[in-house]
């Protein structure tokens, strides 16, 4: 059911992970990457556009679910590793969140170029919309 939000994937390689963790997880913390916004030398030249392309790229940005809770949608940079995004929802009474997990590795990587593409088209909010309906049925769930 939910498998149809990322239709594509590579034998070789593990592109995405679900974590349901107590609530409130830090995913950013566990991963232990540093977001660029903080990290930013204070005398750079154009220190704010800097700023300002990680900030569109690493977040947070949030997106509204119908029942006033919040997506949370973060990236880090592995540099050479890749790159790493993630939704984050918490359950309808912020007992568990769920963490939509996409891992993309870099260019030599043994992901096909094809499967790069679909990987990177992946809406991970809508991902874990879908889980979170899966989990925490109205009536249900915590």
């Amino acid at each position: 059911m939910c498998g149809d939000f990322a239709p594509a994937g590579s034998p070789e390689v593990d592109v995405l992970t679900v974590v349901v963790a107590p609530a409130p997880f830090d995913f950013a913390a566990k991963l232990g990457i540093p977001s660029m916004q903080s990290l930013a030398d204070t005398g750079a030249p154009g220190l704010r556009a800097m700023k300002e392309a990680y900030r569109d790229f690493e977040g947070p940005h949030g997106v509204s679910v119908p029942d006033g809770r919040q997506i949370t949608l973060e990236a880090r940079s592995l540099m050479m590793g890749g790159v790493v995004h993630w939704a984050t929802l918490p359950s309808p009474h912020a007992t568990f969140d769920t963490v939509v997990v996409r891992y993309i590795p870099l260019h030599d990587a043994p992901l096909t170029d094809s499967d790069r593409r679909a990987v990177e088209g992946w809406d991970l909010g809508e991902i874990a919309r879908c889980l979170d309906g899966a989990q925490w049925r109205p009536g249900g769930g915590r």
